[in-house]
């Protein structure tokens, strides 16, 4: 089946402390195992006071508590597990992968959650098609071989702000690359590694080939379905935003005194820049800086969530905006939640603003 998308404007690592080291441990053992498989691998959403130094928007007021059973009709997700090689396709460690099966989970945020945006509304996900999802962010080296240059490099973002600011070296997470960018890597990463590739581009008019098995953008469900690693915490793998910073490069204490941000976390990682891929604690699934580091773009559109959504929904037809999600290095509590959706045009460039990559399971 193919799904056409007409865009719309043209325009090391530190071990996890205490308690959390344990939360971790007991996730391991009585969640899901934590398995990587080795696969082959301008602007904010238009509401006011955006923070131009993050590509943030500030947060919403929360709605009044309103009892909703964020637990009611979940299904647990089914067992991430490691690849069995049925999947032919790209040699081992190339990009590493982990796979998830699929399953229900309940999208979105309850109504009294702080810092919940109007656009969280929470509403059952289904997910029907196995997914592989990279165990780590696409690195400034990874986009200068496919692309033949590296946009983290490239000057200045949508708001004017250094791309370079976060820091410009291989090892690193790309930023102010274009949602176009990212497809057309996708696409590169597709050929080189002799799959089929998931888009066709003409000009701007992208479409998505579902049935492809190259590399792709996750969806929005996808997305948020491995971030909350089978939990409904407010930030995915805790519900305790003093222990984000042991998986997570937010805006914390160290940002805060190096460069300033609004609502940052009190916790400190130690960063105030882009750090390695790797440098803080997985999710029991195995997957890194899903929270943190840089926003990624994935596949949909910006805009409501419909009520009842169809199984594997891939955002709306129609809309002037791609979602990104997860925050970023300079992103404070209200932008480093799972729930939390931001929006850019195709078009746009943020130097917080990156991408990870997954292709469906075979």
């Amino acid at each position: 089946m193919l799904q056409l998308a007409s865009p719309g404007g043209r325009s090391g690592d530190r071990q996890a402390r205490g308690a959390a080291a344990a939360r971790v441990v007991l996730w391991a053992m009585f969640l899901v195992p934590a398995l990587a498989c080795a696969d082959s691998s301008a602007p904010s959403n238009g509401s006011t006071g955006v923070d131009t130094a993050a590509g943030d928007t500030a947060p919403e007021e929360a709605p009044e508590e309103s009892g909703a059973d964020t637990a009611a009709g979940d299904t647990a997700p089914e067992d991430v597990h490691e690849e069995t090689g049925a999947d032919t396709g790209p040699a081992p460690d190339a990009h590493p992968t982990v796979r998830f099966e699929g399953g229900t989970f309940t999208m979105g945020s309850p109504e009294d959650e702080e810092y919940r945006q109007s656009d969280e509304q929470q509403h059952a996900r289904t997910l029907t098609r196995p997914f592989l999802i990279g165990r780590d962010e696409v690195t400034q080296a990874l986009a200068e071989e496919l692309l033949g240059h590296n946009p983290a490099a490239d000057g200045v973002d949508s708001y004017g702000e250094r791309c370079d600011e976060g820091g410009v070296d291989p090892g690193l997470p790309v930023v102010c690359l274009t949602w176009y960018d990212a497809v057309n890597l996708a696409n590169a990463l597709s050929t080189r590694d002799g799959l089929d590739p998931a888009y066709v581009v003409d000009g701007d008019e992208v479409t998505w080939d579902r049935d492809s098995p190259g590399w792709r953008l996750p969806t929005e469900g996808e997305w948020e379905f491995v971030a909350r690693a089978g939990t409904d915490d407010q930030y995915g793998v805790t519900a305790d935003a003093d222990e984000v910073c042991t998986y997570a490069n937010v805006a914390d204490v160290t940002a805060t005194a190096n460069t300033g941000t609004n609502y940052p976390f009190a916790c400190d990682d130690g960063a105030w820049t882009l750090t390695p891929p790797g440098s803080y604690a997985p999710t029991p699934h195995g997957v890194v800086d899903q929270l943190g580091n840089v926003y990624e773009w994935v596949w949909d559109r910006g805009g409501d969530y419909p009520a009842a959504p169809e199984d594997d929904y891939a955002g709306p037809e129609a809309g002037d905006e791609r979602v990104r999600r997860g925050g970023g290095w300079h992103s404070g509590l209200p932008y480093a939640r799972p729930a939390y959706r931001g929006r850019t045009p195709p078009d746009g460039t943020l130097k917080t603003l990156g991408m990870r990559l997954a292709r469906d399971a075979r």
